[in-house]
């Protein structure tokens, strides 16, 4: 996980690390999705061409090339052609618009892929990763002030931070369900605090299934003191549980159980799917 996505990052940062004088720039407004064009020089009188959608209030990087000037005003690349006499003007490198563009940008795409590998790893609502990541992430002013090359550095940072918090948040649970298999007894308390931060991974998932089956009555006592919305949020998540985790045990533990409540057979229908 974290190879492939510091690869990507790393991709990203050789191609704009050799940016040096004024960039070219081209806007391109409309009332639903606005373009930028970027022509920034990198070395060997190349030119590395950024195209930006900007599409509710975010700017996202779409399409870049290494391009090679023909003539005064054409440039050539592997997939593209500019001609340079359509509405280009000079922005210094460090122009506070294009500072913010390029670093906005990255910043957001950065934000997007940690969603998604949280979101695989450690499910998609995590408390603790969201607080890291929404307090820490770099500063509007930031992306207004620093030079693109300098604003990858404190990016990368932040990027490589979460990533770590990722991995641990999910050796903490792994963890967890090796205790809860190993357990005899697992009490009210426990179950209270697993199902504060049950997410909708793999880990929690076996671990979920595996309390159940250890230990329905507490789980129906607790899931009985829930509110609506809070069980709402537990049963929406066990509808995405893996096929490969079987439920036979857990069922079977919820119809021997003697709490009453009506939530027992919500749970065992969402649970239902995965028998056999």
């Amino acid at each position: 996980m974290r190879k492939i996505l510091i690869i990507w990052i790393g991709i990203i940062l050789n191609l704009n690390g050799f940016a040096q004088s004024e960039v070219k720039v081209r806007f391109l407004p409309a009332k639903i999705d606005s373009r930028t064009e970027m022509l920034i020089p990198i070395e060997n009188g190349k030119y590395l061409y950024e195209n930006y959608s900007y599409f509710k209030y975010v700017y996202w990087l779409i399409k870049q090339d290494t391009l090679t000037q023909k003539s005064d005003s054409v440039y050539i690349g592997e997939s593209l052609t500019v001609n340079m006499n359509n509405d280009f003007i000079l922005k210094d490198l460090c122009d506070s618009i294009v500072n913010y563009i390029r670093n906005s940008s990255l910043s957001h795409r950065s934000s997007s892929m940690l969603d998604d590998t949280a979101r695989l790893y450690i499910g998609y609502d995590n408390k603790e990763f969201k607080n890291s990541k929404r307090e820490n992430i770099p500063s509007e002013t930031e992306e207004y002030k620093l030079c693109h090359k300098n604003f990858q550095k404190i990016n990368t940072d932040w990027f490589d931070q979460q990533l770590d918090l990722i991995e641990s948040i999910k050796t903490d649970k792994e963890k967890r369900f090796e205790l809860i298999k190993k357990s005899d007894s697992i009490d009210n308390d426990f179950i209270s605090k697993f199902l504060s931060d049950f997410g909708s991974c793999k880990p929690d998932y076996f671990a979920i299934v595996e309390l159940i089956s250890k230990n329905a009555d507490g789980f129906l006592s607790v899931c009985k003191n829930m509110t609506d919305t809070d069980f709402f949020v537990i049963t929406l998540k066990l509808s995405d549980l893996p096929e490969s985790i079987k439920t036979d045990l857990a069922i079977n533990s919820l119809k021997n159980s003697k709490t009453k409540t009506n939530r027992k057979n919500k749970l065992i229908r969402k649970l239902k799917k995965n028998e056999g």
